[in-house]
């Protein structure tokens, strides 16, 4: 363990009224490490989206992608159209955009989502969560709320859940 002056020599002190925060001035190897740690995150969910990048949006469960047909949003095994997904981020939420219609991923005032918003607002915010090894969660604001994004019935559709029980989990594969 550092003595109070070694560890004057390995931080920085961020001070208020009398009260100083020790915070480190370096990462250490072991922490990197453990940091860094995705042996086989990637072969398992995917990566993370990043904003500036395109992705296909694969649904995990069924294998099929999020696309937009005809100003159709659904999921599809073979989309002719519609399936890459530029991610863009604003007062740090996610935002999906459909390359060639430039619409944004975003829900539908009925419980739903659609993409036929041409701006990054309230409901077109998502924030994108890893679940263990498995997926992405997608969460939109809802009122005073997040909730999840979620399959409907007819396997096609996207809904908006209350429970992460009944959350879809993603595949974010980058193009």
């Amino acid at each position: 363990m550092d003595t109070p002056g070694e560890m004057e020599d390995n931080v920085s002190v961020a001070s208020g009224d009398s009260t100083a925060v020790y915070t480190p001035t370096e990462m250490t190897e072991q922490d990197i490490a453990s940091r860094d740690n995705t042996s086989s995150a990637y072969d398992s969910c995917g990566s993370a989206p990043t904003p500036g990048r395109t992705y296909i949006i694969y649904h995990k469960d069924s294998g099929s992608m999020l696309s937009l047909e005809d100003e159709h949003l659904m999921l599809r095994f073979s989309p002719r159209s519609g399936k890459h997904w530029n991610c863009v981020q604003n007062l740090g939420w996610f935002g999906f955009t459909e390359k060639d219609s430039r619409n944004f991923l975003g829900r539908d005032g009925n419980f739903g989502f659609r993409a036929k918003a041409n701006a990054h607002l309230p409901w077109e915010w998502f924030i994108v969560t890893r679940h263990e090894n498995k997926g992405y969660h997608l969460q939109s604001p809802h009122w005073l709320s997040l909730r999840w994004v979620g399959i409907g019935k007819n396997g096609h559709t996207l809904i908006d859940v209350k429970s992460v029980d009944h959350a879809a989990l993603w595949e974010f594969v980058e193009v």
